[in-house]
């Protein structure tokens, strides 16, 4: 189970990091 959990949790990090690049592309845009 502490695999799959490990799993899970790269894969929240992945999304996260992913909507923050994109909040930040529209951030640089807008300037």
């Amino acid at each position: 189970t502490s695999k799959k959990h490990a799993n899970v949790n790269f894969v929240c990090t992945q999304y996260a990091h992913r909507r923050w690049t994109k909040k930040r592309t529209n951030l640089a845009q807008a300037l």
